[in-house]
């Protein structure tokens, strides 16, 4: 009997302990159900939450006194992650809420998730809504924002890039003004000494009001020159007081803005010779530039695209008896492929085969290479009268009609601001005095950009467009992990053509056996997101040099290979 008794105790004790746990499985799904049903409820309260008592107390209002206007609701500030806006943040978050001692932590940190976008509210999504994860959160904010240092160099370089004004225009002078006084009042609630910056303040913002603001600004301050007459013993701090302050640029900009308003200039503002300097952004030269000429109708006359008919594929697929067909059938010149004829043309323009005056593209005796025939098409010109010259930065157009050109172009690494990574095809030209990324790369890897206004220029001084942002890239070598470099590099919606032009296919490529190649598919036609110029150029040389005769190619040691 006592063995079947100890079997029947075991069995139920195996079943009740099988039970308990079930019952354990059971609780712990309803405590993340409830733990996650009270986010949800604590999010949907704080939208609809009624004012504290203390607010009203606070606010001066009074329900007893029916002459009291009720004021608004003050909402709560925002924050996306932006260093020049944490201050102003932290400053009114503190004031509504952090501070209120009628406020539970686990309200104050769920008004706080409330309040923070982008980046910021990545920082602390993870975070469960309990009392005792507000202090620890607040925290965690204010080490990675509060960087006094980081911001204030922000504020002055925008100070510094406060656009310089180019015509006479009452909301362009009211923006100039309004942008001042946000970084100045940025800079005052920083505790920072801007009461004494008043000679520098002038001084950059004057210099870049239009001309005629000027010299009306220069007028204003001779008069008040001449009225200050100096004692001979007054000390140099009361003769300090005589300079202009930033508050009286301020009231002239206002007055100038309202007169322009009320009586609008009817001449443009003079314009500046391309050689005059002026105190923006000077002009990047960008020496490795292609020009091509672009017709001012842009619409191709065979498929109707947005681009020349030079350009059109379906043109370039043809062979040139073809291609001479229907330029015939389209009543185009044979010069440029403009809309008029050949004895109307004025293009300068010749075959780069034979110097005769006849498109590239139409020369019977260039057969069949379609590299060659891709190269001397994008050094072709196309338009007539009323083109305007494009510039591309790069140099896969200058080419010549049996002579290939490759360009040195590595696989550089760039690094992320939360360490992730890409490897992009790079352009090394000591011909460019800056570097350049393309916008892809800086989404892709959400790079901060900066506001700037650079003027780029190529080849004869030609305008190459400009650059309006900026970011910082961080390189690294995949052939020498040590090697890590940051520069400073313009954003372009594109940087190049694809180089090379055309795939080199019939490249031996035994004769670079031994070498670590810094761009193992360099005879591939593909394209460029990066451009590293000569600012950081000489940083990337080693010394070695390899001549391949046979192929009339130079390697060069670099960092990258």
């Amino acid at each position: 009997m006592a063995p079947i008794a100890l079997k029947k105790l075991t069995a139920l004790q195996t079943a009740r302990e099988a039970e308990i746990e079930s019952i354990h499985q059971w609780f712990d799904r309803i405590q993340g159900v409830y733990e996650s049903a009270l986010d949800e409820i604590l999010t949907l309260l704080a939208l609809f939450d009624k004012p504290d008592t203390d607010d009203s107390a606070s606010m001066g209002e009074s329900d007893s006194d029916p002459e009291v206007v009720k004021l608004p609701k003050i909402s709560l500030p925002t924050f996306s992650g932006k260093d020049e806006d944490w201050a102003s943040f932290i400053d009114l978050f503190t004031s509504l809420v952090h501070s209120r001692s009628g406020i539970s932590d686990v309200r104050k940190l769920q008004y706080l998730k409330l309040c923070l976008t982008g980046v910021a509210a990545e920082l602390i999504k993870d975070v469960m809504t309990t009392n005792a994860n507000y202090a620890s959160t607040w925290q965690t904010l204010k080490d990675r924002y509060s960087n006094p240092r980081l911001m204030i160099n922000k504020l002055l370089t925008s100070f510094l890039e406060i656009p310089q004004m180019k015509k006479e225009s009452a909301a362009e002078m009211r923006a100039f003004a309004d942008e001042a006084k946000r970084i100045v009042r940025a800079l005052t609630n920083l505790k920072l000494p801007v009461d004494h910056w008043d000679i520098w303040f002038v001084f950059l913002l004057s210099d870049r009001l239009d001309p005629e603001s000027r010299k009306l600004w220069e007028a204003e301050l001779s008069e008040k020159d001449q009225e200050y007459v100096p004692e001979a013993d007054e000390p140099e701090s009361d003769i300090n007081s005589a300079l202009p302050k930033f508050s009286d640029l301020l009231k002239f900009l206002q007055r100038r803005a309202q007169a322009l308003k009320m009586y609008p200039s009817e001449h443009k503002a003079e314009k500046r010779p391309a050689s005059t300097p002026t105190s923006g952004p000077q002009p990047r030269k960008v020496f490795h530039a292609r020009s091509s000429r672009l017709s001012g109708n842009s619409n191709c006359a065979l498929c109707n695209g947005t681009h020349p008919l030079s350009k059109c594929f379906k043109l370039k697929d043809k062979n040139p008896h073809e291609r001479l067909a229907t330029v015939k059938q389209l009543q185009r010149c044979f010069n440029c492929l403009g809309s008029h004829r050949a004895n109307a043309c004025n293009s300068s323009g010749r075959c780069s085969t034979c110097q005769s005056k006849h498109h590239t593209l139409l020369h019977l005796k260039f057969q069949g290479n379609s590299q060659a025939g891709h190269q001397n098409t994008d050094n072709s010109q196309a338009g007539g009268s009323g083109s305007k010259s494009v510039m591309s930065l790069h140099a896969a157009g200058v080419t010549f009609p049996k002579r290939r050109i490759v360009l040195a172009t590595a696989k550089v690494q760039i690094i992320g601001p939360r360490g992730d990574s890409t490897f992009v095809r790079a352009l090394l030209d000591q011909g460019s005095e800056a570097s350049f990324v393309s916008e892809s790369i800086v989404q892709l890897l959400e790079l901060r950009k900066e506001h700037t206004c650079v003027p780029l220029t190529g080849l004869g001084a030609s305008a190459a467009g400009t650059a309006r942002s900026r970011t910082q890239l961080v390189l690294k070598s995949r052939v020498d992990t040590s090697f890590q470099i940051t520069t400073e590099a313009l954003n372009l919606p594109r940087l190049t053509s694809q180089l090379p032009v055309d795939s080199i296919e019939d490249l031996d490529l035994k004769q670079f056996a031994g070498l670590t190649l810094a761009d193992p598919e360099f005879f591939l036609s593909n394209k460029v997101d990066v451009i590293l110029g000569a600012d950081v150029y000489g940083q990337l040389l080693r010394s070695g040099l390899r001549r391949f005769p046979s192929s009339q190619l130079v390697a060069q040691d670099t960092t990258f290979g």
